[in-house]
């Protein structure tokens, strides 16, 4: 069977394609899931605390488990582990892609042991389920969202669409069933027609949600230089080294405009990632301090890269009129086992790369996850590089809603904002424009990008409410 990637970049995952479906795609599977998890339950959140582990900070959520499905443990309650939290002396680090879970909520959780004593999410957010209560009843979403899956019709009439969430009572008697071996078919996906669209996207948070990062060395003309790790990618000719350069090169001035200075360092022995600021951005080639914790398998899926951000929130300053905090480190980690997809296509390293580096220099998705919009409401926000879905094998190549990201936060002449509008809304063009196609409302071409024109009463034609005005390619 062909395969392709249409994955999420923080926790990029591997979907084989289904038969003449192209662009349908099966995530992680839950059969895979179900195998490889320690500990399955149903839990409450009642408490959070942030510690450090093996240097960095961590955020520790208390959860009461209030169904166990498969596994034991030795309480009523566990912790479960993630990275990322506001620690002690002000350094807060920030991943991009991480569940934040708050109290009270319920959640179906797959884990899998620490050496602490607690539990980390298997696959990190693949092992997280938040409950969401619909006109379907109850069901189960990730904090990704999912693209639409076909999956055998339950009267065996053929196959049926069905939407990325799980009825939830179904969904742990099938789990049941396979934790005894009592293997059986899917009976739990929900009719995608049955809910409303809204659902698919759950309702974690990041852990950025409350800041806003940016280098303030651009602002000095300083550069800020990346060393890559000596042992370098598996999978590639170069180890890695041109991918990164290309990626670097890709969000310097000469393609955004911006006075984005990175530069190649050269090779570091420095194994610490995240664990310990030593006043260098390093991309590492290899999980060495377990902060991903589950392999990538080029068969059954899971984290290629994570990157994050180290800060200090106590030293807010100004830009543009707004509070930033000044990226203090950067670090990007490729998860081991990766080296089996890169060698299929140095394209793709490079965009996982030059993705990865945009989250470091202050980005968050352009579309699709929680934070942003779907990613097929909109051709300018589908095609961005730091779209939450990698596209094919593309390489470093930046679209024009990336370059705008990118001078909002380091052109000083450059004051677009970021946009905090639904498409559709009657101002989404003079706020958040220009438009790309099928994007609105707009009241005039100028709030359209090139070649396309504003069009009034075509939201029809793009799903959104006839009578709103888009931008579109010229009608005949």
């Amino acid at each position: 069977m062909a395969r392709e990637l249409f994955a999420a970049l923080f926790l990029l995952i591997v979907f084989a394609v289904a038969p003449a479906q192209a662009s349908l795609y099966v995530a992680v599977e839950d059969t895979d899931l179900v195998d490889q998890a320690e500990l399955i339950a149903r839990v409450r959140i009642t408490d959070q605390r942030v510690d450090l582990v093996r240097g960095y900070p961590a955020t520790f959520y208390a959860a009461v488990l209030e169904d166990v499905i498969k596994g034991e443990a030795s309480g009523s309650v566990v912790e479960v582990r993630v990275p990322g939290g506001r620690g002690p002396l002000g350094r807060e680090l920030v991943l991009h892609g991480v569940p934040e879970f708050d109290t009270g909520e319920d959640a179906l959780v797959f884990l899998r042991a620490n050496d602490d004593g607690s539990y980390r999410l298997l696959h990190l957010s693949q092992g997280a389920f938040l409950e969401r209560q619909t006109a379907a009843g109850a069901v189960l979403v990730r904090p990704i969202e999912e693209p639409a899956q076909l999956v055998p019709a339950a009267d065996g009439s053929g196959v049926e669409l069905v939407a990325p969430a799980r009825r939830s009572d179904r969904f742990a008697a099938w789990l049941r069933d396979r934790v005894e071996d009592r293997r059986r078919p899917a009976d739990y996906f929900v009719a995608a027609a049955a809910v409303e669209e809204s659902l698919f996207r759950a309702s974690f948070t990041h852990l950025s949600k409350n800041l806003q990062l940016r280098w303030f060395e651009f602002d000095d003309l300083e550069d800020v230089p990346w060393f890559r790790h000596i042992d370098g990618q598996s999978g590639l000719k170069s180890k890695g080294t041109a991918e990164f350069k290309k990626a670097l090169k890709a969000w310097g001035p000469g393609q955004t405009g911006a006075p984005i200075r990175l530069v190649d360092g050269g090779t570091t022995e420095s194994t610490n990632d995240f664990s310990a600021p030593d006043g260098q951005n390093t991309i590492v080639f290899e999980d060495f301090n377990e902060v991903i914790g589950d392999d990538f398998d080029c068969e059954a899926g899971g984290f290629i890269a994570i990157g994050g951000i180290s800060s200090y929130y106590v030293s807010e300053r100004l830009y543009k009129d707004q509070a930033f905090s000044p990226i203090a480190e950067a670090e990007i980690i490729i998860n081991d086992g990766v080296g089996c997809l890169f060698s299929e296509s140095p394209k793709l390293a490079a965009q996982v790369y030059a993705h990865e580096l945009g989250h470091t220099l202050g980005l968050g998705h352009a579309c699709g996850d929680k934070n942003s919009p779907k990613c097929d409401s909109s051709e300018l926000l589908n095609s961005a590089i730091m779209r939450a879905f990698a596209h094919g094998r593309r390489g470093a190549q930046l679209s024009d809603d990336d370059i705008v990201g990118a001078r909002f936060l380091y052109d000083p002449d450059f004051f677009a904002v970021p946009c905090d509008l639904p498409p559709g809304h009657k101002k989404f063009c003079k706020r958040c424009g220009p438009c790309g196609e099928g994007q609105g409302s707009c009241k005039k071409n100028s709030q359209c990008l090139t070649g396309l024109v504003c069009n009034k009463n075509a939201g029809e034609l793009f799903g959104l409410k006839p009578s709103t005005n888009l931008c579109t390619v010229p009608f005949d």
